[in-house]
């Protein structure tokens, strides 16, 4: 499995990339309680609510292990003291995605500058040209 950053679903919701849709139709990916969120935080109505969700639902979800919490904190301290300044959702995906041996899939350059201070933080590329 691999757990998608966001901004793969955004540029997939805007673009409606083949390569994208070929990807996720391989049934190896995941996203997380970050994604929804976000994604749902973009809805213009309830229609188009309800249209996010039924795209958000080919997904399987990742859950959130209280765990997860305290994994965080300690990241976004190794990231602080390292000066690497990254969105808290990327850090809880981030985190995440390290914690489940998973490798996470970003358009988003936040991702690489937080693999060498998050251990076990695996990256994913595809060509989706």
């Amino acid at each position: 499995m691999i757990l998608l950053d966001t901004s793969i679903l955004v540029t997939y919701l805007r673009t409606r990339s083949p390569a994208l849709k070929l990807q996720f139709a391989t049934g190896q990916m995941t996203i997380c309680p970050v994604n929804r969120a976000e994604i749902l935080h973009g809805a213009k109505d309830d229609t188009d609510r309800t249209r996010l969700l039924r795209f958000l639902d080919q997904f399987p979800m990742l859950p959130v292990a209280d765990k997860a919490w305290d994994e965080l904190g300690l990241n976004l301290s190794r990231l602080r003291r390292a000066g690497v300044p990254v969105p808290f959702p990327d850090a809880l995906i981030a985190t995440l995605a390290a914690m489940s041996d998973l490798p996470v899939w970003s358009f988003d350059t936040h991702y690489a500058l937080m693999q060498p201070h998050i251990p076990g933080l695996q990256l994913f590329t595809a060509s989706v040209a």
